[in-house]
């Protein structure tokens, strides 16, 4: 059964899984007047229960070419060998796909049982260094190993892509690429995860391939950085929720007009006043907020009982239930008299900020691709100083993107700078900020607890124990995340009584050009300090 023929139901709230909210700039406006504010919606996830572990199936697609000879395929190795072993449980399925001047399927769909992740280890030391870089054969023979069986209700599916050079056989451009991606993928949920090793890679393509496909791009800098990469994918894959989640927004007699912000992917229909906005998948512990500018209209006369006059609601493939669900809220604002003077709303100040901010970021790699760094410098300084002035400073979040800024700026101070590191690492940062999808490196205060539980995992199982001839117990992931505090301790001031983020040197700044004592906010510590990130 898919999830489009699965049976759909309204859930009462004390059940809901998904949960939207919607908080206005001003709770009040007087009805005497016209008004443009800000409103935010908020989908959020519950959280997952140990029992609750999304089961997946992987599929791996590696770069085996020339360039990868040496100590970057071997740390790659070292990785799978940590997904085989530990990463993956007997309930998931996993398929290595490697490519070079041809393309190979090391390892069929197979199940990690005892016997399944002994046949990927023997299979994972087989890999050797060969030529060239046909990636395209290479994913589309992953996909079509993936779709070589029908997916399962409920099971959450992934390509996990890995390269450190730009394609010199088989097809070679973005555009070529996803046009044979859409023909050959059936399973259209199927993910797809890009991660770029070095300042070689056709940035263009993997960001293309994971910003269409529900994934994430990472730009991997150095050997050791392999590891927490893919550990983040997999924890977000552990932790997936929802599928194919879309919010409508449709509004009453009293609004003019909604616009809304940021990239993604909507139909507007002004005859019946709705919008509809591709969500995509559902994590616990990330959620997704949807920026829209409202414009009220003046009243013709006082209303006596204030009534909801934006309503949402976000229709979602529950992956515990097996079935379409529908979960609704609306947005209420009272129209007295005089409008009240009322205080700046942090939280949506904060994701105003956001958006500024990667739309910067887009606008500085734009200015870099072009060759002018000084254009892209000013556009990230404009950006960093401007969101300091903002009511939201002092939050978590307005700090964290304050900090990706200025390092994505040291990386502008010349062409060969930006080429080298500026541009793979602006491609990054926008996706990271502008889509809420954290990597190790970028919008860091948005990473669940998942994530950073398995980014520790890969990192110690590689470092002690996945040598091709260990038998070692690496340290066991939990089935599901635990609870933490984020969306409060993201908005909040840093005087708030919430829990504060720690504020601790973060290498990724420093390879990317910062001073070795810079210092960033990062997420708040899991609650065991043993998987502290």
């Amino acid at each position: 059964m898919s999830a489009d023929d699965a049976f759909e139901m309204v859930q009462p709230p004390s059940e809901m899984r998904v949960a939207v909210k919607m908080i206005a700039e001003k709770e009040a406006v007087s009805w005497k007047t016209t008004d443009e504010q800000h409103v935010l919606a908020t989908i959020s996830v519950v959280e997952s229960e140990e029992s609750d572990r999304t089961p997946l199936e992987i599929v791996a697609v590696v770069d085996r070419s020339g360039s990868m000879a040496g100590e970057k395929l071997e740390m790659v190795q070292k990785t799978l060998r940590f997904l085989a072993k530990t990463g993956l449980r007997k309930t998931d399925t996993f398929a290595i796909v490697t490519f070079h001047s041809d393309y190979d399927l090391v390892l069929p769909k197979t199940a990690m049982d005892e016997n399944g992740s002994a046949k990927a280890l023997a299979a994972i030391a087989e890999i050797q260094p060969g030529i060239a870089t046909n990636l395209s054969g290479g994913l589309l023979h992953g996909i079509r190993e993936m779709d070589s069986t029908a997916a399962v209700p409920g099971t959450a599916r992934a390509i996990l892509l890995f390269t450190d050079g730009q394609p010199n056989g088989g097809l070679t451009t973005a555009p070529e690429i996803r046009e044979a991606v859409q023909g050959t993928m059936v399973d259209k949920q199927t993910k797809i995860h890009t991660f770029g090793f070095g300042s070689d890679c056709k940035v263009d393509i993997l960001q293309d391939l994971a910003s269409n496909y529900g994934g994430s791009y990472n730009f991997v800098r150095d050997v050791e950085a392999i590891p927490v990469a893919f550990g983040n994918a997999l924890g977000s894959l552990v932790s997936m929720q929802a599928q194919a989640a879309a919010l409508s927004l449709s509004w009453g007699s009293e609004v003019a007009s909604i616009k809304v912000l940021g990239d993604h992917t909507k139909k507007v229909d002004p005859d019946s006043k709705t919008i509809e906005v591709n969500v995509g998948d559902l994590y616990s512990q990330l959620d997704k907020n949807i920026l829209m500018q409202v414009k009220l209209k003046e009243l013709p006369a006082k209303q006596e009982n204030v009534e909801p006059m934006l309503f949402a609601s976000i229709k979602y493939y529950d992956m515990t239930e097996k079935m379409t669900v529908t979960a609704t809220g609306n947005l209420k604002i009272a129209r007295p008299d005089e409008t009240p003077e009322q205080a700046v709303n942090l939280t949506i100040d904060a994701q105003k900020n956001r958006i500024a901010v990667a739309d910067a970021i887009k606008a500085a790699k734009a200015a870099g691709d072009r060759g002018d760094v000084e254009k892209g410098r000013s556009i990230l300084f404009g950006a960093a100083a401007a969101a300091g002035r903002t009511a939201s400073s002092n939050t978590p979040m307005v700090q964290a993107l304050v900090h990706d800024v200025d390092a994505l700026n040291r990386n502008f101070e010349s062409e060969s700078q930006y080429r080298s590191l500026g541009a793979a690492a602006s491609s990054e940062a926008a996706a990271a900020w502008g889509g809420e999808v954290p990597t190790p490196s970028f919008a860091c205060p948005l990473t669940s607890d998942s994530q950073a539980e398995y980014r520790a995992l890969a990192a110690s199982a590689v470092k002690d124990g996945s040598s091709p001839d260990s038998d070692d117990e690496a340290p066991q992931p939990r089935s599901a995340p635990a609870p933490a505090p984020h969306y409060r301790s993201l908005n909040a001031p840093a005087d708030d009584e919430a829990p504060q983020p720690r504020v601790a040197p973060a290498p990724h700044y420093r390879s990317l050009g910062a001073p070795a004592d810079s210092e960033v906010i990062s997420p708040p510590a899991p609650k065991r300090a043993a998987l502290s990130p």
